[in-house]
């Protein structure tokens, strides 16, 4: 079974204690990865690839939230136009099917 765990630690002398502890209990190098901040010093340490840097999960969470919420507000927008030019009343089935849709539960 594959686990990612995320440390924090202040500097990369902290960070390297680490990274030796994890290789005396097994896992390989290239399995540990290194992420630092703006000036942070990954020297010795097994540096991520730009990919490994990306959390493509909560870049495509946070689309679909935001795709989510521009729809239901679309469709709420529509209804109000519909409900202004006093349309048949069957046209308010749409946008309202739409906005429930999108309601997240």
């Amino acid at each position: 079974m594959k686990r990612r765990l995320f440390f924090l630690f202040p500097d990369s002398r902290h960070a390297g204690a680490v990274v030796n502890e994890l290789q005396a209990q097994g896992i390989q190098r290239k399995f540990i990865h290194a992420v630092a901040g703006r000036g942070g010093d990954l020297s010795g340490l097994p540096a991520a690839s730009h990919s490994q840097q990306q959390d493509i999960g909560s870049r495509v969470e946070s689309f679909l939230w935001d795709s989510n919420l521009a729809l239901f507000f679309a469709a709420l927008f529509v209804t109000l136009v519909i409900v202004l030019m006093q349309v048949e009343w069957y046209w308010l089935l749409l946008p309202v099917g739409l906005m429930l849709a999108s309601f997240p539960i």
